[in-house]
């Protein structure tokens, strides 16, 4: 059994017509928008969690008096998240391409 798609649109005079669907073609060629937003993404993947991490140390340095203590578990905990995220994330890319 052959099923093949059909696209249905409305003329100007109310009549349905019927043509057949003919899928998008995929361009076989990566432009440099692609990897542009690429190298964004790897970016953000890293710096957010590190400058969180930072942050969050930094704070909790001031209002307890850990001082340096904090600072460094934070940036080790942003580092650590930061790499998990860009495995995930290049894993990702490597499955869509």
């Amino acid at each position: 059994m052959n099923k093949e798609k059909i696209r249905l649109s409305i003329e100007e005079n109310g009549h349905v017509k019927h043509d057949p669907y003919i899928p998008p073609q995929k361009k076989h060629g990566k432009n440099w928008q692609y990897y542009l937003g690429f190298i964004g993404e790897i970016g953000f993947t890293i710096t957010i969690p590190i400058v969180v991490g930072l942050l969050i140390g930094k704070y909790i340095d001031n209002r307890w008096n850990f001082y340096p203590k904090a600072t460094v578990s934070g940036l080790l905990l942003g580092l650590v998240i930061s790499i998990m995220n860009l495995v995930r994330t290049v894993q990702a890319i490597i499955k869509d391409s």
